[in-house]
């Protein structure tokens, strides 16, 4: 019996821990998307930006497209904080 329980406990573990909250985020800036779990974050980035602003790899008639994925602790961050980790990142 306490294999048992100590397997329920562990599923539910890794239920809470790895599956994202079934609602999901779009934003008014594109279109962007955000989906959360508690270790994990994807946010389907669709930002109206500059030309000058981004790699012009990235972006389409004016739109950045990418999906990004951060981990512990970066899911945490608001999606302001994660957009400017974004042009940092992917500046000129």
């Amino acid at each position: 019996m306490k294999k048992f329980w100590k397997r329920i406990i562990i599923t539910a573990l890794i239920v809470l821990l790895f599956v994202p909250a079934p609602f999901r985020i779009v934003y008014k800036d594109g279109g962007t998307r955000d989906i959360m779990a508690l270790t994990y974050r994807i946010v389907i980035w669709n930002v109206m930006v500059d030309d000058n602003e981004i790699n012009n790899d990235l972006v389409e008639d004016g739109i950045y497209h990418r999906r990004a994925f951060y981990i512990l602790p970066f899911n945490w961050k608001s999606i302001d904080e994660l957009w400017k980790m974004e042009i940092k990142r992917y500046s000129k």
